[in-house]
């Protein structure tokens, strides 16, 4: 019998009324449902349009922002700037949230990756009508990948040898990164980081996890199939597709703002079905608080911008945006 995330109705406290660890643990949940609702909304057998797509994942991509200013909120006031100071609790939470990212906005690299093998053999292409509203997600996939392999692989990370959690963040960052570099050759981050997957492997097979000897197995097959494809898409003369790079939009933040700037947002997931998003703050910018430097840099270090996500949400509600997405008759199905 299979238990329905719907069907667990236990509550939790809100973070500011509960100790730091029960704070952590309640985000874990929420974003563990987080992550079965993006497996279950977005993910079909059948063909989805693009414009149905965008919109789950903008109330998605609201969630985490949400999600992210607890985060930010947690490393503002416990924390120092350095990734072997979290507890491997907050570190986990860290990882599951570059899960949720990555797993959100995947599909766009599916889709991306089917059209090019069935057109391989076509000269004309177009993919500005599909690019021009999807870039900015997927350069945020990207950037949590490659975010998720640095966490990992730095040298004060509490790596899980035998637990699967560490292993399977690893595997499922290490593939996106793969896709995505055979799909755009320009991914810095994604091109500096598939190292960074192996030697988290090796130290695994190292530590005696077999698994973990297999998956790598199973990821150098890909690179090498990743590759065949590249080499096929340079020889035809096909377009280079290009993004823009992921860290623009997180310059775009005002030196002076900080998170606790911004609008907090509260949000959780319902049932299976559905999202359930409460504002917790109110509309106007709160009055601005400085906080140090160093935290700064830690959070834009491990990838954590609420700012980024709430721009995100932004461009995804332009009225402008969605005209764009119906404008082009190869891009109507995802």
């Amino acid at each position: 019998m299979t238990i329905q995330d719907s069907d667990i109705t236990t509550s939790w406290d809100p973070p500011s009324s509960c100790s730091q660890q029960d704070g952590t643990l309640s985000l874990q949940v929420r974003l563990s449902h987080l992550l079965s609702y993006i497996l279950t909304s977005i993910y079909k057998t059948e063909e989805t349009h693009l414009g149905t797509f965008l919109d789950k994942t903008r109330t998605i991509l609201h969630t985490l922002a949400g999600h992210a200013q607890e985060i930010e909120g947690i490393i503002y006031t416990k924390f120092q700037n350095a990734v072997d100071t979290m507890p491997k609790g907050t570190q986990h939470v860290t990882l599951l949230y570059h899960q949720c990212v990555i797993v959100a906005t995947r599909p766009l690299l599916l889709s991306i990756l089917k059209e090019r093998l069935d057109k391989l053999d076509q000269g004309e292409e177009d993919w500005q009508s599909f690019l021009a509203p999807t870039k900015t997600l997927i350069s945020t996939g990207i950037k949590s990948a490659a975010k998720t392999l640095q966490i990992l692989s730095d040298e004060g990370s509490l790596l899980d040898v035998f637990l699967p959690f560490d292993l399977e963040f690893t595997y499922g960052a290490a593939i996106h990164l793969t896709m995505a570099n055979a799909l755009f050759p320009h991914a810095i981050e994604g091109q500096s980081c598939i190292q960074d997957a192996h030697s988290i492997f090796e130290e695994m097979t190292y530590k005696s996890n077999r698994l973990a000897a297999a998956q790598k197995s199973e990821l150098v097959s890909l690179e090498s199939l990743f590759r065949e494809l590249a080499s096929r898409i340079e020889r035809r003369g096909l377009q280079t597709l290009t993004l823009t790079t992921p860290d623009q939009m997180g310059n775009n933040r005002p030196e002076h703002m900080a998170p606790d700037d911004e609008q907090l947002v509260d949000a959780s997931v319902a049932d299976e079905g559905s999202i359930e998003l409460s504002l917790v703050g109110g509309s106007e910018a709160s009055p601005g608080v400085d906080h140090p430097v160093s935290n700064m840099e830690f959070l834009e270090n491990i990838g954590i911008s609420s700012y980024e996500f709430l721009s995100i949400v932004d461009q995804i509600g332009n009225p402008e945006t969605y005209g764009m997405l119906d404008g082009g008759q190869s891009w109507k199905e995802l």
